[in-house]
């Protein structure tokens, strides 16, 4: 499977706007340990194989991202829309499209045969987003304290609710606690580092 070939395809049918506008794709055997990067100050999205069993699915993922840093409400507001060209190109199988939560919309794709069969590693990416969120906002909030350490931890609360699509309330009430243990944990981290200290020991 050319990945090109297969970047290029992906973005005409899910991300027509991205065409023109220099994105590239490019393979890269050391990416600490990840499978894909997007670097959105680049328009580069990196891959560190190309197994065609995952290709597709990988590449998706990480096309999702140059709309949404991390894996909260934003990322999958961009997967449903990927969901929702599969059901318009296969005539709309969904009826009760904009009424049904994300995990259904799933699983009402798989329960048709032909059409999983069809789409599987748009849908397993889709399944795989939607296990990841919870973690995804935690690692977020984790990436902007280290990124701005001189920003307070409401800003970053802030910040970080803004890009889940979350209100401030919402985001206490889910993520409060680990929020705050992330913020705690990032700037030990700084602290250690900046003294010149092995931060895992």
């Amino acid at each position: 499977m050319d990945i090109k070939q297969t970047f290029n395809e992906l973005v005409d049918v899910y991300f027509p706007e991205l065409k023109g506008q220099g994105w590239r794709v490019r393979v890269q055997p050391n990416l600490s340990g990840k499978a894909g990067e997007c670097r959105r100050e680049k328009r580069m999205i990196l891959i560190n194989h190309t197994i065609d069993k995952d290709l597709r699915t990988l590449l998706l993922h990480e096309l999702c991202h140059t709309k949404a840093l991390g894996h909260g409400v934003k990322f999958i507001t961009v997967m449903l829309r990927v969901l929702r060209t599969i059901n318009r190109i296969n005539c709309d199988p969904l009826p009760m499209w904009g009424k049904l939560p994300h995990k259904e919309i799933i699983n009402r794709i798989q329960s048709q045969t032909e059409l999983y069969n069809s789409w599987k590693e748009e849908i397993r990416c889709a399944i795989d987003v939607y296990g990841m969120r919870s973690e995804g906002v935690i690692e977020l909030f984790h990436q902007y304290t280290l990124d701005s350490p001189e920003s307070s931890y409401n800003n970053i609360r802030r910040s970080v609710a803004k890009e889940s699509a979350l209100t401030l309330k919402e985001f206490d009430k889910r993520y409060g606690k680990r929020a705050k243990e992330a913020y705690k944990e990032a700037n030990k981290f700084m602290k250690i580092t900046r003294k010149g200290g092995e931060p895992f020991n």
